[in-house]
């Protein structure tokens, strides 16, 4: 599959950062899982509650509520260049209660 690297950066079609908030990527999946098998996140006990995550280039933040949902006692950060897709996807975490 050849990456794609317009898309994202493209912020008058938001469709690509939208797609996320609805349904997180294939590879965000993925990388989350992987990251599990090495034991660097998991789902039960404290071993990782004071965990801090930083997505940089975050978009409106697909992946940061992805994780939020996923792992709640973690605390999750994203930044990006572009405050539109920030302020809309702090509204959108404001909304889900993340």
């Amino acid at each position: 599959m050849k990456q794609r690297v317009t898309e994202w950066m493209d912020v008058k079609n938001k469709d690509y950062h939208e797609k996320q908030i609805l349904r997180p990527y294939r590879s965000t999946e993925k990388f989350v899982e992987w990251l599990m098998e090495l034991g660097k996140l998991k789902t039960t006990g404290n071993e990782n509650s004071e965990m801090k995550i930083l997505d940089v280039g975050c978009g409106k933040g697909g992946n940061v509520i992805y994780l939020g949902k996923k792992f709640p006692k973690f605390s999750f950060f994203g930044m990006n260049i572009n405050k539109e897709l920030v302020d809309e996807g702090n509204s959108i975490i404001l909304e889900q209660n993340l």
